[in-house]
Parts: C-alpha cells; structure tokens; sequence
C-alpha cells in the first residue's frame, strides 16, 4: 500500500479492467476516480497552505510586504480549494456522504479564512501583514487537518 492510496484502493487484478469491474468494496472505477481527485485535491491544498504559512513566516523575519509570488500563493490555495470542494460535490450528487456534516462547514472555513485574515491586516506594517497571513494560514492548515478527520 502505498502513502497516497490511503487504504481505499485494495488491489487490482486482471479481472478489474473491465469497464463493469467492482472493487472489494463495492465501488464502481468512477467512484474510485471522483474519490482519488478529491483527495489527490485536498493534499494539494494542504501542501499549498504550508506553502503559504512558509512564505508568510520568510516575509515576516525580512520585513517584506507582499509580493506577486505571495499573491499568486493564496490564488492557488483558493483555485484548489474550490476545486477540492467542486469534487467533492460531485461525490455527494453521487450519493458519497463525509462521515460527519461539519465537513461542509470546515469546507467554508478553509475557504475563507486567509482572505478574512488578510482583510485584519490591510494597515499593518508590512511585517504585520506577513505574520497575520502566516496565522491565518496556519489556522485554516489545521482546519485541513480537521477536514481530513471527517472526511
């Protein structure tokens, strides 16, 4: 098994590449597709917050305003976000539940928790705004974690 699969995906056979192929579980190839892009997703997004946690953290110590690489930092996360959240509504108009509704709710948070920390800190010093974006990227890291939980 590999890190990534995290367990969904036991093994495949020859017998598996038919289009009309169930796995183990009982779970169709386009279940097992929609639910492989939700996560392949939400581990970029995780990985893009750290991302922006770091820059935030290496302007706050150099005293740096924003830059373009900044900006085009929190794009990012907030393009995977939607992108996270648009696949997972594909699995929930497939009938795929999360295994707590909260999920939804930290859905939104994570989605708006570095724009709404980066609006607390339009006139602060430059090295005020890089250490209020690099807490509110830290906060929405951990509500990633918490997504991941009730995922």
């Amino acid at each position: 098994m590999q890190p990534w699969d995290c367990g969904v995906i036991k093994h495949r056979s020859p017998l598996h590449d038919s289009p009309h192929a169930r796995f183990h579980d009982s779970t169709t190839r386009e279940d097992m597709f929609a639910h492989d892009v939700h996560l392949i997703l939400a581990w970029g997004t995780a990985f893009a917050v750290a991302g922006v946690v770091v820059e935030g953290a290496v302007r706050s110590v150099l005293g740096r305003g924003p830059g373009r690489l900044a900006e085009a930092g929190v794009g990012l996360v907030l393009v995977l976000i939607g992108m996270t959240a648009a696949a997972g509504l594909a699995k929930l108009v497939r009938g795929e539940r999360p295994a707590e509704s909260l999920h939804f709710l930290y859905a939104a948070l994570a989605f708006g928790l570095i724009p709404v920390t980066d609006s607390f800190g339009k006139r602060a010093s430059p090295r005020g705004k890089a250490l209020i974006r690099s807490a509110g990227a830290l906060v929405a890291l951990g509500v990633l974690a918490r997504l991941f939980a009730t995922g």
